[in-house]
């Protein structure tokens, strides 16, 4: 039976803040469950009695291991909907005009909801030209090495996902061939036969604008790109947002400063939405 526990933390979490310890809270144990703040101190959950002793001094890391990450960092919004106070999202058995989920994270548009896609993009493209910028096309997949280079696996772990195969060997791909000849998903011994990855989903954009300068020193006044491209970052079943776990559009970005790796302290973003 899961019972609901808190966690005190020493200074206010501002609102940034509290939303990345919720989504790394939710990795702590399967049995976790209805995370969320009740205020800017308090951190509940819900979680069996038994696992309290293992599963609460985790759940105290993280929150202070976040908070003092983030602490000099603060969000400024320039507009927020009504819609934002309390925000909804969908799963894959709802359906909706123009849009249907193949699959956790993976949807389909047509009709409406592709034209309505194509407005936006269309959009954010006539508003870049105000920044003079360079439109580039960037690859569904970024290699392993880009997102180290980025810090992305010491910072974001728990959103990767990777691309992989089977390795080169006849034996191990007849084995798989034979195990998966009358089944409809794979099996549990699956991974066993893949290589390491060498490729990643690309979680972001600008990850491949930062690899495309890497070891440069641009100009003063940077770089623009407009970029519009498919992106990854995998949500637990756990988090509210769980419907597009796998699958966005990054919208239309500028990117300008000195790219990263080599300057990191001095690289920036700004996006257009």
């Amino acid at each position: 039976m899961n019972l609901r526990h808190s966690v005190s933390l020493a200074q206010p979490a501002n609102d940034m803040v509290q939303e990345e310890i919720v989504k790394q809270v939710a990795h702590v144990s399967r049995d976790i469950a209805a995370i969320r703040f009740d205020d800017p101190t308090t951190l509940s959950f819900e979680a069996p009695a038994g696992q309290l002793d293992e599963i609460r001094p985790r759940v105290a890391t993280i929150a202070t291991k976040v908070q003092r990450g983030l602490r000099s960092l603060q969000r400024v919004v320039a507009y927020r909907s009504k819609s934002m106070d309390a925000p909804r999202f969908g799963d894959r058995n709802e359906t909706s005009d123009g849009v249907v989920f193949l699959g956790r994270g993976q949807a389909l548009l047509r009709g409406n909801a592709l034209r309505l896609f194509n407005y936006f993009d269309r959009t954010f493209a006539e508003i870049g030209k105000a920044f003079h910028v360079e439109d580039v096309r960037v690859p569904t997949l970024i290699p392993t090495s880009t997102l180290a280079r980025c810090d992305y696996f010491r910072s974001f772990p728990h959103l990767v996902t990777f691309a992989t195969h089977l390795t080169e060997d006849s034996g191990v791909i007849e084995d798989f061939r034979a195990r998966h000849a009358k089944r409809d998903d794979l099996d549990d011994h699956a991974l066993g036969g893949m290589t390491t990855p060498e490729a990643g989903l690309s979680p972001a954009v600008c990850y491949h604008a930062y690899a495309m300068h890497a070891g440069e020193e641009l100009a003063e006044e940077g770089v623009s790109y407009g970029i519009c491209g498919k992106c990854f970052r995998y949500r637990g079943k756990r988090d509210q947002r769980s419907a597009q776990a796998l699958g966005f559009h990054d919208a239309r970005g500028r990117v300008h400063g000195l790219t990263r790796p080599r300057a990191r302290e001095a690289s920036s973003e700004q996006w257009i939405l």
